[in-house]
């Protein structure tokens, strides 16, 4: 485990998938503003990593999108709709090759390539405090 403390400046990130054909999609975008929370978070995260929605978060679905605030971490997320649909695999706790298998037969994306772009977006959530990692039964 490592400890992350972000900076608390307004950020925002966007992950783009390269599909079979050569071309891109713009899957996800998150936006953070004044995250503070300290979490410890596993230095790389792995397939077999099974994670889960905190139970203090406050989410909202608007049209294709979901909003969530991170009260603990005083920060806010918009996901589009692949980034919803991640948030929504994870009510349940869920592997995150799971995650990346169900998207990429959805998408027709390499699940290579998809991991190596969903981890750093997960581990994202994970620093902020809006998913936790789980030993894959439910518990944290």
């Amino acid at each position: 485990m490592v400890r992350h403390a972000p900076t608390g400046a307004s950020t925002t990130a966007q992950l783009t998938l390269q599909v079979v054909d050569g071309g891109s999609i713009n899957v996800m975008s998150i936006a953070t503003k004044g995250a503070k929370n300290e979490r410890q978070i596993p230095a790389v995260l792995t397939g077999d990593v099974a994670l889960v929605q905190d139970k203090e978060i406050m989410s909202a679905n608007v049209g294709d999108e979901v909003v969530v605030l991170g009260v603990k971490a005083g920060c806010y997320f918009r996901f589009n709709q692949v980034g919803s649909e991640i948030w929504h695999l994870l009510i349940h706790p869920c592997r995150i090759d799971r995650v990346c298998h169900l998207l990429s037969q959805r998408y027709v994306v390499d699940e290579a390539l998809l991991f190596g772009q969903v981890a750093p977006f997960l581990q994202t959530l994970i620093q902020n405090g809006l998913l936790n990692v789980v030993d894959g039964t439910g518990r944290d």
